[in-house]
């Protein structure tokens, strides 16, 4: 009993030891210092959930913690029931169990207050976090907006640097008003003065031209009386007949011979008197016209120095007279100037229009400057750069000769020195070939001719050098578009991949002209090879269809057209021919041209059913369509150029290498070119004679367009030149559609001139001076093609028409398309928009200006008013982008006589500023009974 006894209170004390053990030392068991390698399981979790600050994990082990220790207890004390301890060690064990109660609620307690507290904590915490988060976006809020104001800071700096430098440009340009109206003036005195010597001059000169219609009626007289005289003589002699004795027939004929040459000295005497009061006459005309001339260019002293020092060098006699340049195609041949009579108004009328034109010029450009300078074509209404077409700087080399002629020479060194020093050529893709050759290599080449620039010169070999891979096709017809740094050739899908006919038979001009003035041949060859093409495929009638392969040279289509994608081959055939001086190697192209024409009379031509309207239909396989292109416009120009350049027997002086071997030749007679060689022939001169030959005796070509042929032409390119008009005047802004479809009434019959000179005559009664002209859906009508682009082609015609007519009636036409463009088409702000539909007014802009508004349609109305020297036909050929190209033999003497002349018509339209706004509108009205 007592070793169980004793058992029973070891078993207690150990029991108790371990108890005790288990919840006094396991608090500082979550001490950090302690290991974990010698912890229980429990302790272990139990400092897992402490350093994860999991409260309820830490709560949930505590309490289970206690509820073991608290079963420990209770089994001691049931065994040491069981095992009949002493009583001691059960009240002990009972007294470490109420103790370890105690603990256990103040423990409860705590733990409770130290949930709650941390679940206070936790909220403080989530609720600091979530102060945080809104914190940090509240930074990155300010952050965006700091930068925003940052952007907005430096926009408004840069706005300020430029409103500094336009500020700074203003007061400059404002400096150079006032110099310039200081400078206009103290010229103002001399400006009256030359108005006045003007105006003395005109009435000299139609003086002069009074005294001259008198000479010419006492010469008529006077030759009259020497034809009477004549005839008395010639019935004195029938008197003196067989019937008479021989003596008195001797006596008779010395009669007669002393009667004879009495009346002989009578009327040379007559004509000596004659021709010495004509002479008087002529001398005095003679010296009127010289001290004109003289007047006018008082207007620029350099200028005048300069056509002074063509005309020759003053001696002992004075300046030497030199015969007046041919205006005409054919050199020898001068048309005569214009008569007062013969032309309603005063020249003052003329240079004010001359002027207006001018003005557009200056505003149309100042716009391009200020907006879009660089690019290549300006969008005037939002008043930024249009989408790029080729990236050169289209408008720029587009418009430089156009500011030349029109002597803006301030504004043409600034096109200049930018050409000069930025245009860059190698990374442009995807541009048109026909395009850049007529605009870029076109322009180029013509401002190297006027400028003397051999910089322009490198800029358009550079050019055509980086498009020079585009004629490497199997069937030498180039390819229509290029890119520049990828070297890939392609034609549009539209096209299915042919290339269009007009595009590579149009090339001939500038790329001929290129090896002319480089030396390099290389440019020339490769135009010359199309056109060996086109002379193998071209069809007997002479109408190219719209698209050719590049990898057969066969024609791809059956429609045929002088609208787009075929119009500028006909130009081309014929210019090519003109701009080498009409050389026997380029004969073939004349012959094509020639056929080509006739084609176009016999199976396209044909006139409206209700006013009898001549226009030129399309066909599509073989059937007639009737529908016409603005761009068919062009055709009276051509056709009207062409019947003025031709020579039928071929012994006109043709050309030379320099300007005093052509007087020479002129001065020796006649040069008979047979015997001329040329070695840039597309095919041998011997081939294109026989092929000549076999033409003419088909029946269906010639050597030389027959004088027929050439009224035919005259008679419809005034047919057709009152069409093109009438698609302005029909519509109520004044405007002309892009392309019209047209009431067919009849084929038109090229070979009844008669008829035709009566129907113009109705015509001219009903249509031509009545200021209501019937409406545009009697003839015609433009649905779907409605916009107009501001094109070139009708005032070009008009222009052509102008020079080898001189009928006043094709000034009137362009001044009125003129004053359409400045009602509908002007921007207020700056510039010239396109138009999206002419049959409404108001009128809504298409915001873009086309830089062959620059370089054409101003460039020819302000042709179409200037004097003949300004661009003589016989010197010069325009490009179809009115570039004009020096036909070959063309010296630089040629272009400072141009320049000069230039300068001359710009002081002339400047001396008129001073004549009311509506004396432009009056003088050259309509056809009127004086005509």
């Amino acid at each position: 009993g007592i070793l169980r006894s004793n058992s029973c209170i070891i078993v207690a004390i150990v029991l108790c030891g371990l108890l005790v053990a288990a919840f006094f030392v396991w608090p500082d068991s979550l001490s950090p210092a302690s290991h974990a390698s010698s912890e229980p399981p429990a302790h272990h979790a139990l400092r897992a959930a402490t350093d994860s600050h999991d409260a309820v994990s830490c709560s949930k082990l505590v309490q289970s913690s206690k509820s073991d220790a608290h079963r420990a207890l209770q089994q001691a004390v049931d065994a040491a029931a069981a095992w009949h301890c002493d009583s001691r060690v059960v009240d002990a064990i009972r007294a470490l169990q109420l103790r370890m109660g105690d603990q256990s609620r103040d423990s409860g307690h705590t733990a409770s207050d130290s949930s709650e507290s941390r679940s206070s904590a936790d909220s403080d915490l989530a609720e600091l976090r979530l102060k945080e988060q809104k914190a940090s976006e509240e930074v990155d809020k300010t952050k965006h907006n700091l930068v925003a104001t940052q952007r907005q800071l430096d926009d408004a700096l840069r706005e300020l640097h430029s409103t500094r430098a336009e500020r700074d440009r203003l007061v400059s340009e404002a400096g150079s008003l006032r110099d310039e109206a200081s400078r206009e003036r103290a010229n103002a005195g001399e400006v009256v003065a030359l108005r006045q010597q003007l105006s003395e001059a005109r009435l000299q000169r139609d003086a002069a031209t009074r005294e001259l219609r008198s000479v010419q009626s006492e010469h008529e007289r006077l030759l009259n009386q020497l034809h009477g005289c004549e005839a008395r003589d010639t019935a004195k002699k029938q008197q003196h007949g067989a019937g008479e004795e021989a003596g008195d027939d001797d006596d008779s004929e010395a009669a007669s011979e002393a009667d004879g040459e009495a009346e002989a000295n009578a009327d040379a005497e007559a004509e000596a008197e004659a021709e010495a009061v004509e002479s008087d006459a002529g001398d005095d005309s003679a010296a009127i016209t010289a001290d004109l001339r003289a007047a006018r260019l008082q207007a620029v002293p350099e200028q005048a120095a300069l056509v002074r020092g063509e005309q020759g060098s003053e001696g002992s006699d004075g300046p030497q007279a030199q015969p007046r340049r041919s205006s005409s195609i054919l050199p020898g041949v001068i048309t005569p100037e214009p008569s007062p009579q013969a032309i309603p108004g005063d020249a003052g009328i003329t240079a004010a229009r001359r002027l207006a034109v001018r003005r557009a010029m200056q505003d149309a450009w100042r716009a391009y400057t200020a907006h879009a300078f660089g690019r290549d074509a300006l969008a005037p209404v939002s008043r930024r750069a249009a989408s790029e077409f080729v990236g050169m700087g289209l408008t720029i080399v587009d418009a430089l000769d156009t500011l030349l002629l029109m002597g803006m020479r301030e504004e043409a060194e600034k096109a200049r020195a930018w050409i000069v020093d930025n245009l860059r050529v190698g990374t442009q893709e995807d541009i048109n070939v026909f395009e850049t050759t007529i605009r870029v290599i076109g322009g180029l080449l013509s401002a190297h001719h006027l400028l003397q620039d051999d910089a322009l010169l490198d800029k358009a070999r550079q050019v055509a050098d980086a498009m020079m891979f585009a004629f490497d096709a199997p069937a030498v017809v180039p390819y229509g578009t290029v890119g520049l740094r990828s070297k890939r050739r392609t034609n549009p899908q539209w096209a299915k991949g042919s290339s269009t006919v007009s595009e590579v038979a149009s090339l001939q001009l500038e790329w001929q002209l290129l090896s002319r003035l480089s030396g390099d041949p290389r440019y020339a060859e490769a135009a010359n090879s199309v056109m060996r093409k086109l002379w193998e495929v071209a069809p007997e009638n002479g109408l190219f269809p719209m698209f050719i392969s590049p990898t057969t040279g066969q024609f791809t289509s059956t429609t045929v057209t002088f609208g787009a994608r075929v119009d500028s081959t006909y130009e081309y055939l014929l210019k090519q021919w003109l701009l080498d001086g009409r050389s026997p190697s380029l004969e073939f192209s004349r012959v094509l041209y020639e056929r080509s024409m006739r084609g176009m009379l016999s199976e396209l031509a044909s006139v409206t059913k209700a006013t009898g309207l001549a226009y030129i239909a399309e066909a599509v396989d073989g059937k007639p369509k009737h529908k016409m292109d603005h761009l068919v416009c062009w055709v009276p120009g051509m056709l009207v150029l062409g019947a003025h350049a031709w020579d039928k027997d071929m012994r006109v002086p043709r050309y030379a290498d320099t300007e005093a071997e052509a007087e020479a030749k002129a001065a020796d007679g006649p040069v008979d070119v047979r015997h001329v060689d040329h070695k840039e022939a597309p095919i041998s001169v011997a081939a294109a004679r026989r092929a000549m030959a076999e033409q003419e005796a088909a029946g269906w070509g010639g050597a030389a367009v027959s004088p027929e042929d050439q009224h035919r032409h005259h008679a419809f390119a005034d047919r057709l030149a009152r069409t093109c008009y009438e698609m302005y005047r029909r519509y109520p802004t004044g405007l002309a559609p892009e392309l019209i479809k047209l009431k067919y009434g009849a084929r038109y019959d090229a070979d009844s001139p008669n008829a035709a000179s009566a129907q113009d005559a109705e015509l001219d009664e009903r249509m031509w001076r009545s200021e209501h002209p019937p409406p545009h859906d009697a003839d015609f009508d433009c649905e779907g093609s409605a916009h107009n682009l501001l094109r070139p082609e009708t005032v070009e015609s008009l222009f052509y028409m102008w020079r080898f007519t001189r009928d006043p009636l094709y000034r009137e036409w362009g001044w009125r398309i003129f004053q359409a463009v400045q009602r509908h088409a002007h921007v207020p702000s700056g510039g010239y928009s396109s138009v999206k539909d002419v049959r409404r007014v108001p009128v809504e802009w298409r915001d873009h200006m086309e830089s062959f508004f620059l370089g054409e349609t101003l460039k020819y109305l302000y042709l179409l008013f200037a004097d003949d020297d300004l661009l003589p036909l016989d010197r010069y050929v325009l490009n179809t982008e009115a570039h004009p190209l020096p036909v070959r033999g063309t010296g630089r003497e040629i272009a400072e006589t141009v320049l000069a002349a230039a300068a001359v018509a710009a002081a002339e339209a400047e001396a008129a500023d001073g004549l009311a706004t509506d004396a432009a509108d009056e003088g050259v009205g309509m056809r009127t009974e004086a005509v």
